[in-house]
């Protein structure tokens, strides 16, 4: 039987969470987490618990017309082939309205799906997104798996709410991140 958590003690679990792998995958398997929490733990979700949360991201956005920033595509097109990192950090921040250094550390997550999450979210076409992930991943054949699921399972407004979600996370949860991960080395080895 589980134990009644309010919304506020999950918050703040959650942004524990995100430095515990542990207790992230604990939380992952509560019944009736609020989808902004879950998503928030993203990062730690086995892969049928990112497609869930992909499915609620999905299902919870709402279908706002977006105008695609060609010419911030071309940019972001420019850091991935260059392999400049905080380029690409930095157009990512700009266009998602996240801070740089929240990003820089999502970004940082093995398995590419944050990257082609954010990258979708700005409306990068596939093509694009395969590319950057393949990057991040270049000791794998292929694309990493999750980076599919992604590509797969949700359009760019599906993936700005789930980024939005877990930046919200992460920011609140900066001061732990910035002890425990130098932001710079993590995400400069994953994506350059």
């Amino acid at each position: 039987t589980e134990v009644f958590l309010p919304e506020g003690a999950m918050k703040t679990l959650a942004q524990r969470a995100l430095m515990d792998a542990s207790l992230a995958r604990r939380l992952l398997t509560r019944s009736g987490m609020p989808a902004n929490i879950r998503a928030a733990l993203f990062l730690h979700a086995s892969p049928r618990q990112r497609m869930n949360i992909l499915r609620t991201a999905e299902a919870l956005a709402l279908s706002r017309p977006h105008i695609v920033d060609q010419s911030r595509i071309e940019a972001i097109q420019t850091a991935i082939d260059q392999g400049d990192a905080n380029r690409l950090t930095a157009h990512l921040s700009e266009a998602l309205s996240i801070p740089h250094a929240t990003l820089y550390s999502i970004l940082g997550e093995t398995s590419g799906a944050m990257l082609a999450l954010a990258l979708m979210a700005v409306d990068a076409p596939e093509a694009l997104v395969r590319q950057a992930c393949r990057s991040v991943a270049a000791h794998n054949l292929g694309v990493p798996g999750g980076v599919e699921d992604v590509i797969e399972t949700i359009r760019p407004a599906s993936a700005r709410w789930l980024m939005a979600a877990i930046a919200e996370a992460a920011a609140s949860s900066a001061p732990l991140m910035a002890e425990t991960l130098t932001l710079s080395e993590a995400t400069e080895r994953r994506i350059a």
